[in-house]
Parts: C-alpha cells; sequence; structure tokens
C-alpha cells in the first residue's frame, strides 16, 4: 500500500467572463486540489492499494474532498 500524506485543499479557479457582481474578479468555481491529495487519487486511478493522510474541514468543502477520495 502507498500511503501519501500532505495537504487536501480547495482551488478557486476564474469561471471566465465577467464578475457576477460587476466587480473586478471574475466569478471563481471551487475545484478539488493540493498535490498530496492529486497523486493519492492519481495512484489509486492506476490500480494501487493507496491512503491518504490529511485533515479536512467538516463543512462543503471538506466533505467534497472525501468524495474526490472515495
Amino acid at each position: 500500500m502507498i500511503v501519501v500524506a500532505g495537504e487536501a485543499l480547495i482551488d478557486l479557479v476564474p469561471r471566465g467572463g465577467a464578475a457576477d457582481d460587476g466587480g473586478d474578479l471574475p466569478a471563481l468555481a471551487p475545484r478539488l486540489g493540493g498535490g498530496p491529495f492529486n497523486t493519492a487519487v492519481a495512484v489509486g486511478r492506476l490500480g494501487s492499494p493507496v491512503a491518504f493522510c490529511s485533515r479536512v474541514s467538516r463543512d462543503a468543502f471538506g466533505e467534497a474532498l472525501l468524495g474526490g477520495l472515495a
């Protein structure tokens, strides 16, 4: 088994186009991220047994991260 330890985070990436509120920033979309998180997902997709060691928040972002690992 491969054990990956490190951060799991949410990247906010521009959706494209103008900001929804007329401001200078474009609308942002959350994307699952973090180098170790992405490594664990990739190892699992390659068929190797993998475990991921990290803390995640207890909000919707944390739930999305856990879902991405499942």
